[in-house]
């Protein structure tokens, strides 16, 4: 289930997604998000670049996605395609 975490000025809906790595034994992690600095929910006619992982830094509000509205308080598919011959990307199922 996703809820959107409550903040002192209402629901927030962003995120974006860590990885853990180990390159030559050394663990670590990366952040991938938007390309976009800053975005806003998604509809039905949201275009599907909007769904592309791109690297980002840890930063909490810059280069997040949105959750659609209707998916607080609901459970979800979140699926990450890392694909080879597209750019990577995800997408969000309320089951």
């Amino acid at each position: 289930m996703i809820t959107f975490r409550q903040e002192s000025w209402g629901r927030d809906e962003r995120y974006k997604f860590r990885m853990k790595t180990v390159n030559n034994g050394t663990a670590g992690e990366e952040w991938w998000g938007s390309a976009n600095a800053d975005n806003q929910r998604p509809t039905a006619t949201t275009a599907l670049s909007f769904w592309e992982l791109r690297p980002v830094t840890n930063d909490r509000w810059q280069n997040s996605y949105k959750f659609r509205t209707e998916v607080d308080t609901k459970a979800c598919d979140v699926n990450i395609l890392f694909r080879t011959d597209k750019n990577y990307t995800h997408e969000v199922i309320i089951k």
